[in-house]
């Protein structure tokens, strides 16, 4: 329950959408750092390639899935007010020809519930602990990465 409250901490009563998506990022870096200690995956490192094959190494797919499920978390216990979880989504080179951005990529979704203007939370770009990105998934579909 400390753990939990660490993360329920991140909401103040009183917030907005963008906020809550900033919530939310924090929020993701802060269940990888606590479930990481429980599980070996406290040193994946960001990306894909340069971790293959160590121990604790999550892939795009790991990370999607894993923040969907903290997102559910979030949603079952009341905590996310002004948006919803979506399951995970995929982009491909074709949704990213002419990015020079070859490879699928799959990232966790959350629904704005008052636009419904939906969201990628990426954990994959960053070290374990790291905040999420959140970006608008069109955007992210479009091949977006950090830096661009």
């Amino acid at each position: 329950p400390a753990e939990w409250e660490s993360i329920a901490a991140l909401f103040p009563a009183q917030r907005d959408a963008a906020r809550e998506r900033s919530a939310i990022a924090r929020a993701i870096g802060r269940f990888e750092e606590i479930v990481g200690a429980r599980n070996g995956t406290s040193a994946d490192k960001s990306g894909t390639f340069a971790g293959t094959g160590k121990t604790g190494q999550h892939d795009c797919i790991d990370e999607s899935t894993n923040t969907t499920m903290y997102l559910t978390l979030l949603e079952k216990e009341g905590i996310l007010r002004f948006h919803g979880v979506s399951g995970p989504l995929s982009r491909t080179p074709f949704t990213t020809l002419g990015q020079g951005k070859l490879w699928p990529h799959q990232t966790a979704v959350i629904r704005e519930i008052a636009d419904g203007k939906s969201y990628a939370v990426d954990s994959w770009f960053h070290d374990n602990g790291h905040p999420a990105e959140i970006v608008p998934l069109a955007t992210w579909r479009a091949g977006w990465a950090p830096g661009d």
